[in-house]
């Protein structure tokens, strides 16, 4: 769940202030894309995440609800823990910019889990760079099936997911997630990347800057100017993801960098309106 709040511009440390508006809504990075894909001509998803009983928590109602109005086949899975994960949303109206503090204390989807849901006649399986273990058992199985699998990395949550990325068709690379390894250089960072895994499709996200690519061994950089003040950039990362891998897991798919640029476009159009409702309009 997000709890938006709109502000005219960032609070200071140990002030008051009062909100423009608030918004209380579905958000996570896999119900943000879950929800985004099943917008999108020909795409059709499953949502696989870590849930609570709504006698513990109303919330894990109300994210049920959202899902099964939006046509996102729900596969919550029940865990340990008293709540879902929450973010508290401080949008700032002056400069365009969100900052997030995040609650979360479920378990992560495991294994086991997974497998008791997989079914080998999905054509894409889209994971988070997160609990390396089990997601390296649970790439290796979709692989096994012969099932298109992304991953992305999005921050470091351990050294060890990157030897996951050796089972990934796509790999998506955030901005955080390189300067956390030390560099604020996209195109040698993905380079590197490229040497590493190649046999994989690799693209770095840069926020208002786009996203850094490789196609056919040569490296590229596509932006897309929208010219306007920025109304709501959360979800926009996941916006790209949605897009990208609807159009790359289509019985017909469009080439790589046609993909890349779509999710560009459709993202950071998105950024001018609240939510992710709509976005079929963007296409």
């Amino acid at each position: 769940m997000d709890v938006v709040d709109s502000l005219a511009e960032f609070p200071q440390e140990d002030c008051e202030y009062r909100s423009d508006a608030r918004i209380i809504r579905v958000g996570g990075n896999g119900a943000n894309m879950a929800r985004a894909i099943a917008q999108l001509p020909g795409s059709k998803c499953a949502l696989l995440y870590p849930n609570v009983s709504p006698d513990k928590d109303p919330f894990a109602a109300m994210i049920a609800k959202q899902l099964t109005n939006d046509q996102v086949s729900d596969w919550g899975v029940l865990c340990h823990g008293d709540s879902m994960p929450m973010s508290l949303i401080f949008q700032c109206q002056l400069k365009g910019t969100r900052t997030i503090v995040h609650n979360r204390t479920l378990e992560e989807i495991s294994y086991e889990q997974f497998s008791r849901v997989f079914t080998p006649h999905i054509s894409w399986a889209h994971f988070e760079g997160r609990n390396a273990p089990e997601l390296l058992k649970m790439l290796q199985m979709a692989k096994q099936f012969g099932v298109k699998t992304s991953i992305e990395m999005e921050k470091i949550r351990s050294p060890s997911c990157n030897s996951c990325c050796d089972f990934a068709d796509v790999i998506i690379y955030s901005k955080a997630y390189i300067v956390a390894n030390g560099t604020n250089d996209a195109k040698s960072f993905l380079n590197s990347r490229q040497t590493e895994f190649p046999n994989a499709k690799i693209v770095v996200t840069w926020g208002s800057q786009g996203a850094y690519f490789t196609d056919d061994g040569e490296s590229k950089h596509f932006v897309f100017e929208i010219g306007a003040r920025v109304v709501d950039s959360v979800g926009c990362g996941d916006v790209f993801n949605a897009v990208l891998i609807s159009l790359l897991s289509q019985q017909n798919p469009v080439g790589w960098q046609q993909a890349v640029e779509t999710a560009c476009r459709v993202a950071a159009l998105k950024s001018q309106f609240q939510g992710i409702s709509g976005l079929q309009k963007l296409l």
